[in-house]
């Protein structure tokens, strides 16, 4: 073996953690982020009375549960959409 060859002695090939969970895991983890600043917004903007318009049709309560839904279902939604046709390209 020369100098120039890397070796992979430290790297476990049979690791739990691959790319395709780790990047799962992050758009979970940041949905649920959303989520909860969603929430945490509701408390901060008691003053508004009228509904949440989530993706133009769908209409939510100004409520700490309705704040949540609609940041986590954003973000799910804006990261969701380009994720899974990564995911579906990368099979081919």
């Amino acid at each position: 073996m020369t100098d120039a060859e890397p070796t992979f002695e430290g790297i476990d090939a049979g690791s739990e953690l691959d790319g395709r969970r780790f990047v799962i895991g992050l758009y979970l983890a940041l949905s649920g982020v959303a989520a909860l600043m969603g929430a945490a917004l509701s408390v901060v903007l008691t003053e508004v009375s009228e509904p949440l318009t989530l993706f133009g049709f769908i209409s939510l309560p100004p409520t700490m549960l309705g704040f949540a839904l609609y940041g986590g279902l954003t973000v799910a939604a804006v990261l969701g959409v380009p994720l899974v046709a990564i995911l579906y390209l990368s099979e081919r």
